[in-house]
């Protein structure tokens, strides 16, 4: 989906029924330095770009985007760096690519923002652009779900983004106060999420 030029160049695709054997062998030799993959599996990935890019929202918004976009800046004075899955520096937008195993449905993606803190990194790549590019950015996630071939266009509310902010911050003041007592210990302190909300709004 987002550089599919590379693919031709670092991957085979093998068409044998078993990775192992004398064909396999074979292959991998008159392949050298590139990812060998089944056809299976590249049908699943062909599959799963062509629900993305034939959801009008979705191709939208990775249109004229720059991928693999990489920005570093400093944040509460420590070093900070973050590499978009797609920015559009015209539409001040960030754009995340996530593939799941479940349905892509709101309630299910609501739940895994807070399960895997989707909303701190969110929040961090928005406070980088902004340092960066001088403007707010809006940040977005791309779902395609590998369970029935959908995709899902949510974006990032105020309060997500708040609350994710918060957790940067308080990430980024715990990583001082260990640097400077030389002191690694993980309180494994649990943040309660009672009083947040977390929005997603799907597009």
């Amino acid at each position: 989906v987002l550089e599919p030029h590379t693919i031709v160049p670092n991957y085979a695709v093998f068409s044998g029924l078993r990775r192992s054997g004398k064909l396999f062998d074979q292959f991998k030799q008159d392949n050298p330095n590139k990812i060998i993959i089944t056809a299976a599996q590249m049908l699943r990935c062909q599959r799963l770009a062509q629900s993305c890019m034939s959801m009008t929202i979705a191709a939208s918004l990775l249109d004229r985007t720059l991928p693999e976009h990489s920005m570093v800046s400093e944040i509460l004075d420590v070093p900070v760096k973050a590499r978009a899955d797609a920015i559009s520096i015209s539409k001040r937008c960030i754009i995340d690519l996530k593939t799941t195993a479940m349905p892509g449905g709101a309630d299910i993606f609501r739940q895994t923002v807070i399960d895997y803190s989707y909303h701190l990194s969110a929040a961090l790549y928005c406070q980088i652009a902004f340092n960066t590019y001088g403007s707010l950015y809006d940040f977005y996630w791309i779902v395609v779900s590998k369970q029935d071939n959908s995709t899902h266009v949510y974006k990032a509310s105020s309060p997500t983004l708040s609350a994710g902010s918060a957790l940067v911050a308080q990430a980024l003041v715990k990583y001082k106060k260990c640097k400077e007592s030389g002191i690694w210990l993980d309180e494994q302190t649990k943040v309660d999420y009672s009083n947040n909300t977390y929005e997603v709004e799907e597009i």
